[in-house]
């Protein structure tokens, strides 16, 4: 069964990381695992030791791990909580972001035992 991931690309609103942080962190993410399908979710911030000095838009980066075949019916429930007091965003939150839903299309790749 695929494992649909939802991703999560967002930025602190200017002069507000640590409330973005800690929203983002201690509530938002928390949250996640309460939502249908959702198995597990990750936050990501982009280091600030880079091999390329190109600029990324996007400074965090949520991943969340579902159980789920199909996206539609999980998806517009995620929806219909999302900024709500089932769901609160981070009030740091800057306006833009991009949440898209990807999926595998390889096995897991690991390193060999021994």
């Amino acid at each position: 069964m695929p494992r649909y991931n939802p991703i999560a690309l967002t930025n602190a609103g200017p002069g507000h990381r640590a409330e973005f942080d800690h929203g983002d962190t201690r509530v938002h993410l928390a949250d996640a695992p309460r939502l249908a399908g959702v198995v597990a979710a990750h936050r990501f911030r982009m280091s600030d030791t880079q091999d390329r000095p190109d600029p990324f838009e996007y400074a965090c980066m949520a991943v969340h791990e579902t159980d789920i075949n199909g996206i539609g019916v999980p998806r517009g429930a995620w929806e219909a909580v999302s900024g709500t007091d089932r769901r609160p965003l981070s009030p740091g939150l800057a306006s833009q972001r991009i949440v898209r839903m990807i999926e595998p299309i390889t096995g897991r790749v690991e390193r060999p035992k021994g």
